[in-house]
């Protein structure tokens, strides 16, 4: 069996192979686990630590043996081994300065040198603060959507519906509003090409019609797909539908932030005829409405009379009873 596209949980199962100019610097922090990022950041601030403390010790050697040692001057203040030098590496770059240790206006060079330091580090700091904060924000984003684990097709308005429902557990500003994008990935043979992995755009909508792709969660939702002669669906039936090799990709998207929660759906996780069920997942009661969250309900349907033809086949037969 072939290893679906994306998981469930909305990881990607795709590895991406550079040139061998790309292996050692092509890096993305934002998809790094946290314990390499936190590793990364450490080692480098001690890196540069280490680097800069020994540039500046180098250069205060070199002018001590030059002519200002002989004239009682220094570049450097309260620095007199490696280790000081070090320390005074680290207060420049994190901009401590104690006040006992400093530099001179007598070496230009150790002037401009400190002068690169001070922006080497703010930059690397700005790099690692902004990478946080992204990586933060992606974190917290991505686990509050619960996607019902199969797919449903079922008759609406004497059209076929790919049906799918979602909830917001934690019930924030997404209530507003979230943009649904879905596409179907499939292999195909055109006019003899075999096309692997071709892509065909799928409109989902929580109206009844399946239009109107910003979905409010305020509650479980359910949003369809129309299949159409548009839909890559619309030739597929119950009988084709375990012999051809799709998924369906879903990805949802918020203005500021982009995608922050991804399913997928393989045709082994779509079923024919069967319909979502409201009753435990949204109640009425006298004084409240009662919301429930969790997946088995997400989950719940039930079987119904859908035609087992295809949307091609079921738009003959009403074409020709007309």
């Amino acid at each position: 069996m072939a290893r679906r596209i994306m998981e469930k949980n909305g990881k990607p199962n795709i590895l991406s192979v550079f040139g061998r100019e790309y292996e050692w610097y092509h890096l993305n922090f934002l998809d790094m686990q946290w314990y390499y990022f936190v590793m990364l950041f450490c080692l480098l601030h001690v890196i540069s630590f280490a680097f800069f403390g020994a540039v500046y010790y180098i250069t205060m050697e070199y002018h001590r043996l030059d002519f200002l040692q002989q004239r009682n001057l220094t570049c450097f203040f309260d620095i007199s081994d490696i280790f000081a030098a070090y320390l005074f590496s680290l207060e420049t770059q994190q901009t401590i300065g104690y006040g006992s240790r400093g530099i001179s206006d007598v070496c230009p060079d150790a002037v401009v040198l400190m002068i690169f330091h001070t922006l080497f580090g703010i930059i690397l700091s700005s790099i690692f603060s902004g990478t946080f904060l992204a990586k933060f924000l992606k974190s917290g984003s991505t686990s509050a959507v619960r996607f019902s684990r199969k797919a449903l097709i079922t008759m609406r308005n004497g059209s076929l519906h790919l049906v799918i429902r979602m909830a917001d557990t934690k019930g924030n500003d997404r209530d507003r509003g979230v943009y649904f994008n879905a596409y179907c990935v499939q292999d195909i043979i055109y006019q003899g090409e075999n096309i692997p992995l071709q892509i065909h755009h799928m409109d989902f909508g929580f109206q009844l019609d399946g239009t109107n792709n910003l979905i409010p969660l305020l509650y479980p939702t359910c949003v369809s797909h129309k299949i159409d002669n548009s839909s890559p669906l619309y030739g597929i039936g119950p009988d084709e539908l375990p012999l051809v090799r799709l998924e369906i990709i879903v990805n949802i998207s918020s203005p500021g932030i982009g995608v922050f929660d991804s399913t997928s759906y393989t045709q082994e996780e779509i079923i024919w005829g069967a319909r979502f069920t409201h009753e435990r997942v949204l109640s009425r009661l006298p004084n409240i409405i009662f919301i429930d969250f969790s997946q088995v309900e997400i989950d719940r349907f039930e079987l119904d009379l859908t035609p087992r033809r295809s949307a091609k086949c079921v738009e003959k037969i009403v074409f020709n009873s007309t």
